[in-house]
C-alpha cells in the first residue's frame, strides 16, 4: 500500500509479456510503422510490453 496524495492505493507490477507479435500496415526500412484504426492504440503497447517483439507489415515503403 502507498499513499498518493492522502488516498491508499494498491501498487502492482507490471504485466510483461514472452513474446509480441504485433501487425502495421506500412513500414519503412527505418523502423517506422503506420497503424491502421485503432491499431494505433494498442499495437505499439503491445510491442513494448513484449520482449523480443516482432513486427509484421503489409506492405513496405522503399
Amino acid at each position: 500500500m502507498r499513499d498518493y496524495g492522502g488516498q491508499r492505493s494498491v501498487l502492482e507490477r507490471a504485466i510483461r509479456a514472452d513474446f509480441a507479435l504485433v501487425h502495421a500496415r506500412v513500414g519503412d526500412r527505418h523502423g517506422t510503422l503506420v497503424y491502421e484504426q485503432s491499431d494505433g492504440n494498442f499495437n505499439p503497447l503491445c510491442a513494448v510490453a513484449g520482449w523480443p517483439s516482432d513486427h509484421r507489415t503489409g506492405r513496405g515503403t522503399g
